[in-house]
């Protein structure tokens, strides 16, 4: 009697599955299943990078906070299409991860069609960064995929840091070429052509592996199981860092800062050859007060000009307005943000 029980659970938990994996296809789009902030297609796997965006991709950006499937163009380098066309000056907006790709906004209302809109110089601006990339990534990218054909008169440096400066290690490194990330399986996996970080797997997830991106049902279940590992993590990460001692976080952001100090000097030697001018911007992040960067300017080396126009403009831009998923740029802070460096850039080109 026992053993037919439980034969009949079993067969009825199998069906219930089977069901409820044929529900989740048909009516669940991947892209609301996984949450993800792109429609499928926008990733391609990429020996050097891990993966890079898909050149001449069109499809769209979704995200619960203030982005409704927006439109999105991608040109054949896989970058959001340059602002001007056959103009003497060339300005390139290097860095600044998804803020300065723009994520959730019309390709029209990006900080270099702004740009390019309301400076008063004949200019060509293209911006080289990705949603996940740092500076150093998005410095070879430039050099693969943007240099031959648009070597820059005036470099911005757009500095955006999501992170506390403990963090720079990790984010920021010197100029040596990025290679393949070091079993990448363990890092992300693509599912119909999109990146899906391993990081919401937990333990569980990570064990089976690719597996788990092949069933709806088995995805969710470890998928929750790792919701609970990452609200652990957090819990004993705090104690640990209250326990650390102040001496180790001071000597990892000392490490950071002098990596990051390297690879911005790297940098300005390399356009500065170049006879490229080069300035440093430090982007608003809503997340952090108008004085966070004041103690960190100094990590700038000389020879590079640093503008912060995150404390400039602090007090002009609301967290509830002026931001969209997870405190990205809304077209309103796009489009003062690109107004202030189209500005600035008249100055810097006026005065050559």
């Amino acid at each position: 009697m026992l053993a037919k029980n439980i034969g009949a659970f079993a067969l009825a938990l199998i069906i219930a599955v089977i069901g409820a994996e044929i529900f989740l296809r048909l009516l669940v789009p991947v892209e609301i299943f996984q949450a993800t902030w792109f429609s499928r297609g926008v990733h391609t796997p990429n020996d050097k990078y891990g993966y890079v965006f898909t050149p001449d991709y069109e499809g769209m950006m979704r995200h619960a906070d203030g982005v409704w499937y927006e439109p999105i163009t991608l040109d054949g380098r896989g970058m959001r299409t340059a602002a001007g066309t056959d103009n003497p000056t060339n300005v390139l907006l290097l860095g600044g991860r998804s803020m300065m790709f723009c994520y959730g906004v019309a390709d029209e209302d990006t900080v270099h069609h702004v740009v390019e809109r309301e400076t008063q110089s004949d200019v060509r601006v293209d911006a080289v960064a990705w949603p996940g990339f740092n500076l150093n990534q998005s410095f070879h990218l430039y050099r693969d995929l943007v240099e031959p054909e648009f070597p820059p008169d005036l470099v911005v440096i757009c500095w955006y840091l999501p992170a506390a400066p403990v963090g720079w290690a990790d984010a920021h490194t010197d100029l040596t070429e990025p290679q393949e990330p070091p079993d990448a399986a363990e890092i992300f996996h693509f599912m119909d052509d999109l990146v899906v970080s391993s990081d919401r797997l937990g333990f569980v997830g990570r064990a089976i592996g690719a597996p788990v991106f092949r069933s709806r049902v088995l995805y969710g279940t470890v998928r929750q199981a790792g919701l609970a590992e990452s609200n652990i993590d957090l819990v004993t990460g705090a104690i640990r860092k209250r326990t650390s001692g102040r001496q180790d976080q001071r000597a990892r952001a000392e490490e950071g800062t002098e990596r990051f100090r390297t690879t911005l000097t790297g940098l300005r030697d390399y356009f500065l050859e170049r006879d490229a001018e080069v300035l440093v911007v430090v982007i608003p992040n809503g997340a952090r007060s108008a004085q966070w960067y004041d103690p960190m300017m100094w990590i700038v080396p000389e020879g590079i000009e640093v503008w912060n126009l995150h404390k400039e403009l602090a007090d002009s831009l609301d967290s509830r307005e002026d931001f969209l998923a997870n405190l990205h740029y809304a077209p309103s802070a796009t489009e003062l943000i690109g107004k202030r460096l189209a500005k600035r850039i008249d100055q810097m080109l006026g005065s050559r």
